[in-house]
Formats: C-alpha cells, structure tokens, sequence
C-alpha cells in the first residue's frame, strides 16, 4: 500500500478512535460499538474517496482526449495525465479543453503524435463532449431513480426501497434493483468508451463499448416505462431517455466521422 495512503489512513483511525471515546463517556455509545463505529466509518470514507478520485480522472481522461488527434493511444492520453498536463479539471462542458498543443509536443513528441498547431477532428471531438453529456445524464438519471426509492438517498442503498413514494409511482424492490443495475453497469462502460474513443479515428467503426452502454441504459428505460408515467415516475423515465438521447448523440458523430 502507497505510504502516504498508509499514514492517511492512519490518522482517520487515531481520529476515530478519539470520536469514539467521546461517544462512550457522553454514553452514546458502548465501549462495544467502537470497533465497529470505526471499521464502518473507515470503509465509507475509503468508497466515497475512491469513487471521487476515478471520477476527477476519468474527467482528466476525456478532457485530454478532446486535445488530441485522431489516432492516438489511451497510453498516451494516460502519460499525458501522469505528467500533469492534462486540462484542468475544472473546465467548463461548453468550453474547449485548452491543453497546450506544446505541452502535448512535449510530453510525448511532436512526431509521435502528428500534431500541427489546427490540429482538430469535429466528429471526434462532437462524440467525446457528448460523453461528458451521458456521464451528467446518468448522474442525474441515478439521483432521481434514489430520490424516490429512499428516505434518505445520501446515506441509505441497497436492493429494498425505504421511501413510500416509491410504492405509489410503481418502483418496486424488483423494478429498483433492475433500474440501479443497469445505471451502475452505465457509469462503467461509459468510462470504457471514453478510452476508446480515444483511440478511434473517423472512418474505423464505432468502438463496441457505445454499443454496450446503449443497451444498458435500454434496459435501465424499459423497465422505467412500467412506472407511473406522472409526477416522480415520469422524471425518472424523463432521466433515463435522456441518457439514451446523449449515447445517440456520440453515435451520430462517430458514424458522422466515416
């Protein structure tokens, strides 16, 4: 394990364990519970730090993409990323990545990558900026579908609805594990499409993962459209299509680049 994440995680424990005996003399807690109050914090602090960090670099990823020409390598869009010079994270969706072309010269060779100060591709570029669209659309679709299935969605999951919303819009335990799985099975793919498109130039089909998270985000809507298609129900099928528009959108600038 890296050190510094050793010594993190280190100090989150020493700082638990002294939440702990505060609980314990306050008596909101027992000396009992303190083990398991600092495992499970722990666990959580850890899933909620790694889902932040793959998701500030799948963003690094993309938006580093958007900088280069058709062709290049997912290696390459990593060592570019590695090396810091990566777009800033922070960067707007309505505004082009702006990783300096000599940045890029000099991170892995002028001729290495074929570049020339106009160097740009609007298909390719048009269906990695609808990837960033599909990644919002699922976020918001995912949000919605836990909204309704949970009394509180920030802290509760898993396969049963605790929400009575849920019941009266039709979302039941079966219709929410099924909407959730695909959503989940999205979120991943969606990152393999983004290293795909990354090697995809115009004229080569279109990479097997656009395919894949199409499907998916399918089967997600299918079982939405047995909602109560009013209030609730219908934001979550509203979401879901929305999602399906998005992925429709990188094909019709992958196949507008052949």
């Amino acid at each position: 394990m890296n050190l510094w994440i050793s010594i993190l995680l280190g100090l989150v424990r020493l700082a638990l364990t002294g939440l702990s005996g505060w609980l314990v003399a306050h008596h909101v807690i027992t000396q009992s519970q303190t083990s398991e109050l600092v495992y499970g914090v722990t666990i959580a602090l850890i899933s909620v730090g790694w889902t932040i960090w793959t998701k500030y670099h799948d963003r690094l990823k993309l938006l580093t993409a958007l900088t280069l020409p058709p062709g290049s390598t997912v290696d390459q869009v990593k060592q570019i990323v590695s090396a810091g010079n990566a777009p800033a994270a922070s960067t707007p969706n309505s505004v082009p990545p702006t990783a300096a072309i000599l940045l890029l010269a000099v991170a892995l060779g002028a001729s290495a990558l074929g570049l020339s100060a106009c160097a740009s591709v609007p298909p390719r570029q048009a269906a990695i900026v609808s990837v960033q669209a599909v990644e919002k659309a699922l976020d918001t679709a995912q949000t919605a579908e836990r909204q309704v299935c949970f009394v509180n969605p920030s802290t509760e999951s898993g396969p049963h609805c605790t929400n009575p919303i849920a019941a009266t819009v039709g979302l039941t335990d079966a219709r929410h594990q099924q909407i959730a799985a695909a959503l989940r099975d999205a979120f991943l793919t969606q990152a393999k499409v983004v290293d795909a498109l990354a090697l995809w130039a115009p004229g080569q089909p279109a990479p097997t993962s656009l395919a894949t998270l199409t499907t998916q985000v399918q089967s997600a809507l299918t079982v939405a459209q047995a909602l109560v298609p009013q209030g609730q129900g219908a934001t979550i099928l509203a979401d879901i299509q929305a999602v399906i528009t998005a992925a429709q959108k990188i094909a019709a600038a992958v196949n507008g680049g052949n």
